[in-house]
């Protein structure tokens, strides 16, 4: 494995996956330093990896399902259980749930903040799937009404993350 990364890692997930190279997380670190951006990002904004490859490697890391989000994924049922501010804050959305557990899709599932919250707020069990940022969104738009409606929009803010280790 290459030195640039720590075993298990977002970077050592996708470099022994043969999804990237050392000189690629060579040139995605010096971009890291220079934009002050996650690796992932430093991957993504490079043209490297997409986003998909960084949610699978990142699913894989955290053993948390990725799915992919549609319409028919959807319990719309469930968007009474978590409200629109708080989804949007977070980057989630409901997609079931069955008995006492919820099952939601979020960005950044390391981000345990918005998972205290919401299982506080929901008051059952939150499991978590790991979706993409514009499925989240549109799916957003599905079960509560489009962003430009909504009263506690933010301007054009991405989703917040936690930074991953390189």
């Amino acid at each position: 494995m290459s030195q640039l990364v720590t075993q298990g890692s977002l970077g050592a997930i996708l470099y022994d996956s043969r999804i990237i190279t050392e000189e690629d997380i060579r040139r995605a670190l010096a971009e890291q330093e220079r934009q002050g951006c996650r690796f992932g990002e430093a991957l993504v904004r490079l043209g490297i990896v997409t986003a998909e490859d960084i949610n699978w490697a990142l699913s894989r890391h955290l053993d948390i399902p990725y799915i992919r989000l549609s319409r028919d994924s959807m319990a719309p049922d469930a968007a009474t259980l978590l409200p629109e501010g708080l989804a949007r804050r977070h980057c989630a959305v409901p997609v079931i749930r069955i008995e006492n557990e919820l099952r939601i899709a979020i960005v950044d599932p390391l981000n345990h903040e918005a998972l205290r919250e919401i299982a506080a707020l929901c008051d059952c069990s939150v499991t978590l799937s790991i979706a993409d940022e514009a499925e989240i969104r549109k799916m957003q738009e599905y079960l509560y009404a489009p962003e430009q409606n909504h009263p506690s929009r933010r301007s054009r803010l991405r989703c917040r993350r936690t930074r991953f280790f390189t």
